[in-house]
């Protein structure tokens, strides 16, 4: 019995210390091809790479992280370039960073077509430092706009808004006279603005739960900051023929990471046909709230 729990107990420490100290300095490539309902075929095969939740100044993001990022990106060849946000304004300001060694880096991201982003909730305060490190990168940031692309004769939009938790974007201006025909490519760092979406949004693309952290195998995450909890947590979701595809960020803000790699996203989109047509994913189980709240009121309220 001793060997028993010596063991049980040899299995708890080599989890924690992997989650602590191994998963978070992690970095993987996840690709993903989507069949979209709403595509046309002048556009297949487009590349996109969708990046979220860098939080540069976490533990592990720092400029040298910042490059393997970079390059992992570029190898790619991507014609597409996205961030749903949250490069962390508060973070950068006390890292050592310098600011411009940041924009120096994160302007050797090279997109075929374009770069966009939006800002994420941790990128308000102190205001003004993110968007100005995202444009001097080159990057468009969509701050409740709508980007028009030609690419090989065939238009395709790019729609943002700002973060739902710093502001109330009007979801029916942005999105008023878009509905031409014209694929149209939705980021939004928080992803419960996904259910209010108009049906002729191609794919949706977000960030901000970074998959949970810690995710349990059947269970999920009991830490997704958002209000349909599993519902949408991570990945590919299909509802009624809409599509959203949420990243699980690269950086961590619990110091842990378990069964949640931190991840470069690339989507390779093309039309959909009646063979590989999804109606519907099959819905996340788990855990049926967010426990983060009750965490920081244990912690910071006491």
């Amino acid at each position: 019995m001793k060997k028993v729990i010596l063991l049980f107990l040899f299995i708890c420490f080599a989890l924690l210390y992997y989650a602590h100290f191994v998963a978070p300095d992690r970095l993987v490539l996840r690709k993903k091809v989507l069949f979209l309902h709403r595509w046309c075929t002048g556009l297949d095969g487009l590349k996109v790479v969708l990046l979220s939740d860098i939080h540069f100044g976490a533990r592990y993001i720092d400029l040298n992280k910042l490059n393997k990022i970079v390059d992992l990106v570029n190898k790619q060849n991507p014609d597409l370039i996205l961030f749903a946000g949250d490069l962390d304004a508060e973070l950068l300001m006390f890292s050592n960073a310098d600011k411009n060694d940041v924009i120096k880096v994160l302007s050797r991201l090279n997109a075929r077509y374009f770069k966009g982003a939006v800002l994420g909730n941790h990128d308000y305060s102190p205001p003004c430092i993110i968007p100005g490190v995202l444009e001097k990168s080159h990057f468009t940031v969509l701050r409740n706009k709508v980007a028009v692309l030609n690419i090989s004769d065939t238009k395709l939009k790019i729609a943002g808004i700002d973060d739902i938790w710093y502001s109330k974007p009007d979801l029916n201006s942005l999105f008023s006279g878009q509905n031409d025909g014209a694929p149209l490519i939705f980021l939004s760092h928080n992803l419960d603005v996904f259910p209010k979406l108009p049906d002729f949004v191609s794919l949706t693309l977000s960030g901000h739960t970074h998959g949970g952290e810690i995710s349990f195998p059947v269970l999920g995450s009991p830490f997704v900051p958002s209000k349909y909890a599993q519902r949408y947590r991570k990945g590919h979701v299909v509802e009624n023929s809409r599509h959203l595809f949420v990243s699980s960020g690269i950086g961590t803000l619990s110091g842990f990471r378990f069964n949640n790699a931190p991840e470069v996203v690339i989507l390779e989109l093309r039309q959909e046909t009646q063979k590989n047509k999804i109606q519907n994913t099959k819905p996340k189980r788990g855990f049926s709230r967010d426990y983060i709240p009750l965490i920081r009121k244990y912690f910071y309220n006491k």
